[in-house]
C-alpha cells in the first residue's frame, strides 16, 4: 500500500493599494500542481507451448511505469477595474518531469528439439524501454472574473503555450532476440 498526498496549490497574496474602481490591487506568488500521475501495470502468464513437434514450458512477462508532474512557480498581479469586474496576469516557471519504464520479457524452455536432439534452454526476446526527461519553460497567464450577480462570477483565463527554456534527460533502449538450436549427434 503507497499513501501519497500531493497539495495542489500553495498562495500567498497581499494588498497592495486601492484601485480607481474601488476596489483593491494586490499581488500574489504561488507553486501549482496542476498535474500529477503515476500509472503502472504487470501482466505475467505462464504455460506450455506447443512446438510442432512436443511442448515446453514457456514465460512471459509486460510490466509498464509512467509518472508525470509538472509544477508552475510564479508571480500575478491584479485588481479591480469596477466593483464587478477584475482583471490578472502573471508570469510562470513551468518545471516538469516525466518517466516511462518498460520491459516485455518471452522465454520458451524445450528440453528436446525436432526427432528427440536436446536443446540448450534460452529466452527468445526481450525488450527494455526506459526514458527520464525534465522540461523548464516560461508561460503568461491573463484572467478576467466578471460577477454577473451576487452568486454567479463568470471568469475568463487565458494561457500562451509553455515557451521551453531548458529540457534535458536520458533514453536507454535495449532489444534482445535469441533462438535454440537442436544439438548435433556424432554424425554431424
Amino acid at each position: 500500500v503507497e499513501l501519497l498526498s500531493v497539495p495542489t496549490a500553495l498562495v500567498i497574496a497581499r494588498q497592495l493599494g486601492d484601485t480607481i474602481g474601488g476596489g483593491g490591487f494586490g499581488a500574489a506568488i504561488g507553486v501549482f500542481m496542476p498535474e500529477s500521475e503515476q500509472f503502472g501495470f504487470r501482466a505475467e502468464e505462464s504455460g506450455d507451448v506447443d512446438l510442432g513437434y512436443g511442448e515446453a514450458p514457456f514465460n512471459q512477462e509486460f510490466s509498464i511505469a509512467i509518472a508525470r508532474q509538472r509544477y508552475h512557480v510564479g508571480a500575478i498581479v491584479g485588481g479591480s477595474l469596477a466593483p464587478c469586474l477584475r482583471l490578472g496576469g502573471g508570469l510562470f516557471v513551468v518545471y516538469a518531469t516525466e518517466s516511462y519504464d518498460g520491459v516485455l520479457y518471452g522465454a520458451a524452455q524445450p528440453a528436446f528439439g525436432p526427432a528427440g536432439l536436446p536443446l540448450t534452454p534460452v529466452g527468445f526476446g526481450i525488450s527494455v524501454d526506459s526514458t527520464r526527461e525534465t522540461t523548464l519553460a516560461a508561460q503568461l497567464t491573463a484572467g478576467l472574473q466578471w460577477d454577473a450577480t451576487p452568486n454567479l462570477s463568470l471568469s475568463l483565463v487565458l494561457r500562451s503555450p509553455a515557451v521551453v527554456i531548458h529540457r534535458w534527460g536520458e533514453r536507454r533502449s535495449a532489444t534482445g532476440l535469441a533462438g535454440a538450436v537442436p544439438a548435433l549427434d556424432e554424425t554431424g
